[in-house]
């Protein structure tokens, strides 16, 4: 996971999705669900980067069913965010808030405080983007 991590920071984005795919597959075998997971969101990132939207949608619904699945909230918030983050880029407001708002409903407070308050954010934002000032001021209000 380290290459694939380190290759999506550099904007090597081909490279993140093929060093996360292996991640994934020398995962699953060993029953490393976690990360599993954590390749499935990084590959959702790495195709969001590339305006592949109906492949990052995949990556994160597949690591999405894996960590439900494993009780792996944490996960199940990340791939949620991440498909969130899809919808935004697509400019499907309503869709992006509704799922930024299931991925806060999978956090587990306090110990997720930090991004409880980053996906409050996000939702605050695009919020504004949408028109909906006053729900954008409740969350930010509320992060």
């Amino acid at each position: 996971m380290t290459a694939a991590r380190s290759a999506l920071s550099a904007g090597r984005f081909d490279q993140a999705i093929e060093r996360a795919t292996d991640a994934a597959v020398e995962a699953r075998p060993i029953g490393d669900q976690a990360t599993e997971v954590a390749a499935l969101n990084l590959v959702g990132r790495a195709q969001r980067n590339l305006a592949r939207y109906d492949d990052a949608l995949a990556a994160h619904d597949q690591a999405e069913r894996l960590a439900r699945a494993a009780g792996h909230r944490a996960g199940v918030a990340e791939a949620l965010r991440g498909q969130g983050d899809v919808h935004e880029r697509r400019k499907d407001h309503e869709k992006a808030i509704a799922l930024y708002r299931d991925a806060l409903a999978a956090l587990r407070l306090p110990e997720d405080w930090r991004e409880a308050a980053a996906t409050l954010y996000q939702i605050g934002d695009i919020q504004v983007v949408a028109g909906h000032f006053d729900q954008a001021l409740d969350s930010y209000g509320t992060a």
